[in-house]
């Protein structure tokens, strides 16, 4: 205590003794230097940002700017892989102020690297976002719910019965998209990198482009992203198929009943992998993740986990008896269950045993039907109901199974205002849905109103033919949200210096390796990344998707309105969901404005 006192009232002695013109010039210098490494960071030059901003901190600085040079300095540093150095800083900046509400989420993230383990979330928190129903005001938007998905912050319902797909977008406008009364209608998936729905059918699999209010982008090739949603065309044909879902390489996983094989087909309809099973075996429902396809088997009431790398069934978990109705599996790996006899249940990897789930909104409990994770988000479907529960899915204990980034921010002083680059992902490198149901912006502590777009982009893609290689030097030469494929053995583990930077970037790892095997260490950082692990004959199937995917870039924006006084402002997004907060921070840098300006 006694030398944080020391130290404060050093700094109070170096700002009044310094006290003058000339030391004014060098302190507005100082935030001039500040606000020129904030625009390299919005151009991607995180390293010639961090000397930008040494060159800033070797001034005098403003004692009420310290703690934002400091928060500023820890972000860089963590983005660097300097993260004593980033842990020095938020540890200076509680000198100032007992709690900081983003030192303590970056802490955390840096806690929960330094300690990463699945085993370290369990119970889930299911909060309810809203509800779609099946008929609003005596109006009939869909009468059966076969199966749901969410994508660009749409929710799409699949209603067999009468051949159609109804939306409903962010904005709460609606659509139909009516399909051709000839096929027979299973399943939806998605993959967000392509911005595609797949729609599985009793004649193949079909796909089209998502849409929703705020998507904007021009790839590389200057195609533009759709405008709105196409009509679904066929990707693969001649044979039953039930989605699954899709992996995080775009291999979309379906069930064929007629022939009771489970098949792996390719973005692009290349048919990559086939697993035929014995016709004792019936399969009512699957799910994807990471490298493994839930089966859930009806007769022996068990799941079957196949192993998608070695094309075989890896292990057989026999659930107490039931009438199940379908699964999924949290982000952290817990597989979540839905019965007649119990509703929704969560499988405890640690007891073995399924334990039910109590809503806080005890009219949920009743909820029997189907349900969807992905992005976030779980859906209910009830088919009894009519109606579609979209929810918010969080960790209930102290780990935190989302994480936010503010990684870019430009302040336009022409017409005042400001453009912050962001993103908000969970434990599978997802960027989630529904964002603006549970954030806020403020400006300098007050909150602002504010435009949210989400925006499509070609990535840049990295190869390292050196997995070391790519650790050791690699991490600190790629852009942020960019496509990495690495392949080699690794001979060292990575070390949390490197982990940081790579989960920081928000790019995506691939790992191309001979036999699959890979430490756990190595899985967990593919897997958060949003990345996957493939072996070496899939290389050119994992760059050709690559090449035809997206990167998505989570934007917020809002105006400033004179008068503004000079100084270094901060924007800061707050992510909050039930009793939790998670929040960042970036700043911009004013020479103020005066009234009627």
């Amino acid at each position: 205590m006694k030398k944080n006192i020391i130290f404060i009232f050093l700094i109070l002695f170096i700002v009044i003794f310094n006290f003058g013109a000339d030391v004014t010039i060098n302190e507005m210098k100082s935030r001039h230097l500040f606000s020129d490494s904030l625009d390299l960071l919005f151009d991607n030059n995180k390293y010639e940002a961090k000397l930008k901003l040494n060159e800033a901190l070797s001034g005098e600085v403003y004692i009420e700017d310290i703690p934002k040079f400091l928060y500023y300095s820890a972000k860089l540093d963590l983005q660097l892989g300097q993260i004593d150095k980033a842990k020095e800083s938020l540890n200076n900046i509680l000198l100032f102020s007992a709690f900081n509400e983003d030192v303590e989420t970056l802490s955390k993230f840096v806690d929960s690297v330094e300690e990463y383990s699945l085993s370290n979330f369990s119970t889930p928190n299911f909060i309810n976002l809203f509800n779609v129903e099946g008929n609003k005001e005596t109006f009939e938007r869909f009468y059966t719910v076969t199966d749901s998905e969410v994508l660009n912050s749409g929710v799409y319902i699949l209603d067999s019965q009468n051949k159609l797909i109804f939306k409903q977008s962010n904005d709460n406008s609606e659509k139909w998209i009516k399909l051709d009364k000839k096929y027979d209608y299973y399943s939806l998936s998605s993959d967000s990198k392509l911005d595609r729905i797949y729609l599985g059918t009793s004649e193949g699999l079909m796909y089209f482009n998502s849409y929703g209010p705020g998507i904007s982008g021009v790839a590389s090739d200057m195609t533009e992203v759709e405008s709105s949603e196409g009509t679904p065309v066929f990707l693969v044909k001649g044979f039953d198929f039930i989605s699954y879902g899709v992996d995080s390489a775009g291999r979309i996983i379906g069930y064929n009943p007629s022939e009771n094989s489970l098949n792996i087909v390719g973005f692009d309809g290349s048919m990559l992998q086939k697993k035929t099973f014995n016709y004792n075996n019936m399969f009512v429902s699957g799910t994807v993740w990471r490298n493994y396809v839930y089966l859930l088997e009806y007769y022996s009431k068990s799941l079957y986990v196949y192993n998608i790398i070695t094309n075989d069934v890896e292990k057989i978990i026999k659930l107490p008896y039931a009438n199940y109705l379908d699964i999924d599996i949290l982000p952290w790996g817990y597989p979540v269950l839905s019965s007649i006899e119990n509703g929704i249940e969560i499988y405890d990897l640690k007891t073995e045993k399924p334990e039910k789930y109590d809503f806080e909104d005890k009219n949920m409990n009743s909820f029997r039907g189907n349900i969807k994770i992905k992005y976030g988000i779980m859906l209910m479907n009830d088919s009894v109901n009519f109606k579609v529960y979209v929810n918010r899915i969080n960790s209930k204990n102290n780990f935190n199974s989302l994480n936010i980034n503010l990684y870019g921010l430009l302040f336009r002083k022409d017409d005042l205002d400001l453009k912050v680059r962001f993103n908000i992902t969970d434990l599978s490198g997802n960027n989630i849905e529904y964002l603006t149901k549970n954030i806020y912006v403020q400006d300098s502590g007050g909150r602002v109103a504010f435009g949210y777009q989400r925006e499509f982009s070609r990535g840049d893609i990295y190869f390292y033919d050196s997995a070391d290689s790519f650790f050791e030097t690699g991490i600190s030469q790629i852009d942020n949200n960019s496509f990495i494929i690495v392949s080699g053995n690794l001979k060292k583990q990575p070390e949390v210096s490197q982990i940081i930077p790579l989960l920081m970037s928000g790019s995506y790892l691939f790992y191309l390796s001979d036999t699959g095997d890979v430490n756990e260490i190595l899985k967990n950082i593919i897997y958060t990344s949003g990345g996957s692990i493939l072996i070496t004959k899939d290389k050119d199937y994992i760059e050709k998707y690559l090449k035809a995917s997206y990167k998505v870039i989570e934007t917020i924006n809002y105006k400033l309105y004179n008068p503004i006084i000079e100084g270094i402002k901060q924007t800061k997004i707050v992510l909050e969901i039930g009793d939790k907060k998670l929040s960042d921070t970036l700043y911009y840098y004013t020479e103020g404005v005066e009234s009627g300006r």
